[in-house]
């Protein structure tokens, strides 16, 4: 078997990953750093307007904390993980300004919609074999919408990342109730909902599995009840 021929599935995925990446990462600057997109000017403005914490006990402190971003600009209501994430970056690259924020949140974006190309794959092949993963991802890695999505620093694509994670731990937990993939799984949806709040529903995308192996093991010890029963029946009728 050459080399082709054993790796014929990552090397589809490769191939399926590096397109998906050139159509989201080409024409990123689409409007010259103008801001044109509504949702992107009020997730920038408000970070532009915020400053690292002081410490721990300062961005716990949510009433004075300049970190928070209802503290510094209009009325905030969406959630902070990709709002802190962004700024982080931006701040580690010296990016820390309008512009740079704007490209920083849609680099975000981005490699965020990547990590979902991703996610699919493995899912399809959880579910129907590679062959079906390879499918899944570059069906969702061709898709208009995403790729659209991809350009704007909102944060539709990194709450969908998260939401596809806890998915797919719950599918995995399906198989084998191992502790790793709820607390994995927890992380991603406490993380998702911190990013959009009525992301709360992938919560039942853990619970499911849960609910699943009880139901398998109530009727494994409704087995275990009736043969009890028929030998005791048997051993009656004998005696």
């Amino acid at each position: 078997m050459t080399f082709l021929e054993r790796n014929a599935v990552w090397l589809g995925l490769f191939c399926v990953i590096l397109v998906a990446s050139l159509l989201r990462g080409a024409g990123q600057n689409w409007d010259g750093s103008r801001g044109w997109h509504f949702g992107e000017q009020w997730t920038v403005q408000q970070a532009v307007n915020m400053d690292l914490p002081d410490g721990l006990a300062n961005y716990l402190d949510t009433a004075t904390s300049r970190f928070n971003p209802r503290n510094v600009g209009p009325y905030y209501s969406a959630g902070t993980f990709p709002l802190f994430a962004g700024k982080l970056v931006a701040i580690a690259q010296n990016q820390d300004s309008y512009a740079g924020l704007t490209q920083t949140y849609r680099s975000v974006s981005a490699f965020s919609d990547l990590i979902t190309v991703g996610l699919m794959f493995l899912i399809g092949r959880r579910l129907r074999g590679s062959l079906a993963g390879i499918v899944a991802a570059f069906l969702y890695g061709l898709a208009p919408i995403t790729i659209q999505l991809s350009h704007f620093g909102t944060f539709d694509t990194t709450a969908t990342m998260l939401a596809l994670a806890v998915f797919y731990f719950g599918l995995r937990a399906s198989g084998n109730l191992h502790l790793g993939y709820f607390l994995l799984g927890g992380l991603c949806a406490g993380l998702a909902m911190a990013s959009i709040y009525p992301f709360t529903i992938v919560l039942t995308l853990l619970t499911l599995p849960l609910l699943e192996h009880l139901r398998r093991a109530s009727r494994r010890q409704s087995g275990w009840r009736d043969w009890l029963r028929a030998m005791h029946g048997r051993c009656s009728s004998r005696c």
